[in-house]
């Protein structure tokens, strides 16, 4: 009997613990388990706001307005007269920033002299910005002395800094002068119409400034572009160190937007794939050439490019050299090229080269050739052509030894069939374009006859 309690008891033993496993099974949900909630979580746009006052006395300060008039209106310009305001830009917002401070040339009416000679006033008055200033200047020459070495032109970004945090300022001094060497070459005449005059804004561009920090750093803003200056209507220029940043922060895609004269002084190479258009407002490119990387994919539209220069005073516009992209440039116009309008290189092997759409003019300068497009000789290139719709002007060319002039000249392309042309106007006689196939891989080529034709037919 005893054994069989036993065997009883461990059977009931087995059936309870069997029981608990169950009744565990069917109620796993019931673990112990705790929790801590929070209900008190916000997300607040940051603000981004910059002010910008004016003062005469470095004391009393006044809100700069659209139409607000800073500088003495009826002051009459002459040599020796200078001028100086006061300004403070201050973080009013939550977020910090960087900024650029200068002018734009808004209107600038060309005046005529006695002589009848053109008066421009960007080209004789100067400005300086002083970053270092604290006090009010004692008079006329410590103003002078403290921008003298670095006076500017007008339409030109001259201050940079950052505010990081609210109230943080910063003051400038701003003085506008016409240089004591200038001569009666300003002294305007008395017909009506003969006065010059400027009207330009001043202006402070604000952007977003890497300070700021999310989950994953403070990186986030490290593109952050400036924004396009607008005086109602009006859309200020770009200047010059603005395309630059904009041209190196660039990402693959991007189009840049580019608004009136673009004074360069260095030579800038466009290394990503972008456009690069005219904003409403247009835009002509001046001073040093603009490059074009070598295997990138570029589009340039809409722009002027008005008398390039370097050293030697032989640039051209656009430059490509040894280049295996991909280039559009497309309604374009390009005046007073010392030696060429586009001077592209491709390489043996390259993608497409179009030119659309585009003026050639040079109505007041010789030159070599509007457009040369020439690949090594000894391999040649396989990139697809496209020259239609332009309009190739009048060219009065140099006359050199050792180059031969020509209007048009697309060298050593794997085939005619490389070459697609219509729709050209072209105002200059039939030995002025040349076109030449390379042959072989030896330098033998053979040239386009009727190329004049061939340039000019419909599509």
């Amino acid at each position: 009997m005893k054994n069989n309690n036993t065997q009883k008891n461990l059977t009931m033993s087995a059936i309870s613990m069997l029981l608990c496993v169950v009744m565990l099974v069917g109620l796993t949900f019931a673990w112990f388990t705790d929790s801590v909630t929070n209900g008190k979580n916000k997300i607040q746009a940051g603000n981004l706001d910059v002010e910008l006052e004016y003062s005469t006395d470095m004391s009393a300060w006044t809100k700069v307005t659209e139409n607000a008039s800073i500088f003495d209106e009826n002051a009459l310009w002459e040599p020796g007269y200078t001028q100086t305001v006061y300004f403070k830009i201050t973080n009013k917002g939550n977020l910090a920033f960087k900024y650029q401070f200068g002018t734009s040339v808004l209107n600038n009416y060309i005046g005529k002299n006695h002589e009848g000679e053109p008066i421009d006033l960007t080209k004789l008055l100067k400005f300086g910005i002083d970053k270092n200033i604290t006090t009010k200047y004692a008079d006329r020459n410590a103003a002078y002395n403290a921008i003298k070495n670095t006076a500017i032109d007008f339409g030109t970004f001259s201050a940079a800094g950052e505010l990081l945090s609210f109230g943080e300022s910063d003051v400038v001094a701003m003085t506008v002068f016409m240089p004591e060497n200038i001569g009666n070459e300003a002294n305007h005449g008395t017909n009506p119409g003969d006065t010059p005059y400027i009207d330009f804004g001043i202006n402070v561009v604000a952007t977003q400034k890497q300070h700021e920090s999310d989950s994953f750093g403070n990186n986030y803003d490290a593109n952050a572009q400036y924004p396009a200056v607008e005086y109602g209507d009006i859309i200020a220029p770009t200047p010059a160190a603005e395309f630059e940043e904009k041209l190196n922060s660039a990402q693959n895609g991007d189009t840049i937007v580019v608004n009136g004269t673009v004074a360069l002084t260095k030579s800038l190479t466009v290394s990503k794939d972008i456009t690069i258009k005219a904003g409403t407002a247009g835009a002509t490119f001046t001073g040093t050439p603009l490059h074009i990387g070598k295997d990138v994919n570029v589009v340039l539209e809409g722009l002027n490019f008005n008398r390039p220069t370097n050293v030697n005073d032989t640039a051209s516009a656009v430059y490509a050299s040894d280049f295996s992209g991909d280039l559009t440039v497309k309604n374009c116009i390009f005046t007073d090229c010392a030696w060429e309008g586009i001077q592209i290189t491709p390489a043996e092997n390259c993608g497409k080269i179009e030119i659309i759409g585009c003026e050639f003019k040079n109505p007041n300068l010789k030159s070599i050739r509007f457009l040369h497009i020439e690949a090594d000789p000894n391999v040649g290139t396989n990139a697809n052509i496209v020259i239609a719709d332009n309009d190739f002007g009048a060219l009065e060319q140099l006359n050199l030894n050792d180059r031969r002039a020509s209007m048009i000249d697309v060298d050593y392309i794997d085939s005619f069939d490389r070459l697609t042309a219509y729709g050209n106007n072209i105002k200059q006689g039939t030995d002025d374009i040349y076109v030449y196939v390379c042959l072989d891989n030896a330098g033998q080529y053979k040239m386009l006859n009727n190329s004049v034709t061939f340039f000019t037919k419909a599509k």
